[in-house]
């Protein structure tokens, strides 16, 4: 058996660790720009319609260019792994902050959704079963009670936590473990693809919800 055997599946090379944390930063960038934009969109369009359109437009390029590349399709395990992402990054991150941007400030959400990052690698460690050192839940547990406590403070006392504060840690709840499992099917197949499949994935229930808006 060689390399050109066909039984041998492809696997997708894997960014170096500097290229990895420039394209992180990259997508941070461009993800700051959420909450605000959502923010104004809300002014004009219902919540429901803001999280679930945008994933409908998302898809219809997706399958584009899944299609014009002649990706291969997953396979049945990987299809259910893609549904995990697709519910976590594609329904319930933009629908929960949709709806949380109705009645909060998008300088407090940003703020909330600070926990995003460190949220996702706790998931990370909780799905691949790694063992950081001490410090990694030390600044992880900061950075968690310190999102809490911004949110709870900003509306007047720990025990004030508004419905549009449920809404917005249940977001990072649902797009770390999204981001979690997108990170590890990166690896077979590929980053813009991973997150092509799950648009498809999701594109039903998005049309529907999209209709129904």
């Amino acid at each position: 058996m060689n390399v050109d055997s066909s039984v041998i599946a492809q696997r997708s090379t894997v960014l170096s660790t500097r290229a990895g944390l420039w394209w992180g930063l990259l997508g941070v960038f461009a993800f700051s720009f959420t909450l605000p934009f959502t923010r104004i969109a809300i002014g004009g369009l219902s919540p429901l319609f803001i999280g679930s359109g945008r994933a409908v437009v998302a898809a219809l390029l997706a399958g584009i260019a899944l299609a014009a590349t002649r990706q291969r399709p997953p396979t049945m395990t990987q299809w259910g792994r893609l549904a995990i992402v697709a519910g976590g990054v594609v329904a319930g991150f933009p629908l929960l902050t949709s709806f949380a941007m109705t009645t909060t400030p998008a300088s407090h959400g940003a703020v909330v959704i600070g926990l995003l990052p460190a949220a996702t690698a706790v998931a990370v460690v909780l799905r691949t079963r790694e063992r950081p050192v001490r410090s990694f839940w030390i600044f992880a547990f900061l950075g968690a009670a310190a999102a809490v406590v911004f949110a709870a403070l900003q509306n007047g006392g720990l025990g004030s936590l508004t419905g549009a504060d449920l809404l917005l840690f249940g977001a990072v709840i649902a797009a770390a473990i999204g981001y979690a499992e997108g990170g590890l099917l990166a690896r077979e197949l590929g980053s813009w693809q991973t997150v092509s499949w799950a648009l498809i994935v999701a594109a039903p229930l998005m049309t529907a919800l999209t209709v129904a808006s």
